[in-house]
């Protein structure tokens, strides 16, 4: 099985483990799904965060341990030829809300994170992105590109119920719930103050916080200066693709399995750092 993350971490896994149950297919990733030992932690209450979706509807079904379940039967072969696109996987994975409380609080350190952006990669490959994840995942070019217009259109949203009705129906975005509108003006940065007493400081503004929360940034830069920091902010490499539009961490990308994408996000920042 051909993998878009890095799963050799997992090489050693389940070494001189007769009850690993680890699947037949899938190779470390598969190893990765296995780390599980149905110790019946996600399905607590109490407290903690893990795992918010059982927290809600206290169905087991919706749990890190039904979802590892789930992975296990597709690796296993029991949902047939081509497993990521089976309904009953999309449905344990559908409200896993990749918040990492399976990796800080269960036993096993559970990545379900990072499972379900492997989970996602593979069936964007098998059935193409889908129009929600392509808007929520290219944000970051969104609001680069069509700030304005995108604003507009979340204001118009907002203010209508038709419209939110309208959303909630074509993209699965609740008409109950606002949609954040980007700030009127993105972070702008200041020149880098070279008379640092402290030395110098790289702040990397990340997208949500470049366009819906630049005073955020702000005040980061103002606190660094007032220590005695010269501060720089990360800006992209001279000789990058697209060097007027701002770095991005690639979260959101991540997020709905566009893993190239993130990968690509991933070596603006590190070339901008070097």
């Amino acid at each position: 099985m051909k993998t878009h993350l890095d799963w050799s971490a997992y090489d050693t896994y389940g070494m001189g483990d007769a009850y690993a149950g680890i699947p037949a297919t899938g190779g470390n990733y598969a190893k990765a799904v296995a780390v599980c030992m149905n110790n019946h932690q996600c399905q607590r209450d109490g407290k903690g965060v893990m795992c918010p979706s059982f927290r809600i509807t206290h169905d087991a079904a919706h749990s890190t341990g039904a979802r590892v379940k789930a992975l296990k039967a597709a690796l296993n072969g029991e949902l047939g030829a081509q497993p990521f696109s089976h309904p009953d996987l999309a449905a344990a994975m559908d409200l896993c809300v990749s918040c990492k409380g399976c990796k800080k609080e269960c036993p096993s350190a559970v990545d379900m994170t990072l499972i379900k952006t492997e989970y996602l990669a593979q069936r964007n490959e098998l059935l193409g992105v889908p129009r929600r994840a392509r808007l929520f995942g290219g944000l970051p070019d969104w609001l680069h590109r069509h700030r304005r217009p995108l604003a507009w259109l979340v204001g118009w949203r907002n203010a209508s119920p038709l419209l939110a009705r309208l959303a909630e129906r074509w993209l699965g975005i609740s008409a109950a719930r606002p949609i954040p509108a980007p700030a009127r003006r993105p972070f702008v940065a200041e020149s880098p103050d070279s008379c640092g007493q402290r030395g110098k400081v790289v702040l990397f503004v990340d997208t949500f916080t470049h366009y819906y929360t630049p005073e955020v940034a702000a005040a980061a830069h103002a606190v660094l200066t007032a220590g005695g920091y010269a501060v720089e902010v990360l800006r992209p490499a001279v000789n990058d693709g697209e060097p007027g539009r701002p770095l991005c961490c690639g979260r959101t990308y991540l997020s709905q399995g566009m893993v190239d994408k993130a990968k690509a996000e991933g070596r603006r920042v590190m070339a901008a750092l070097a």
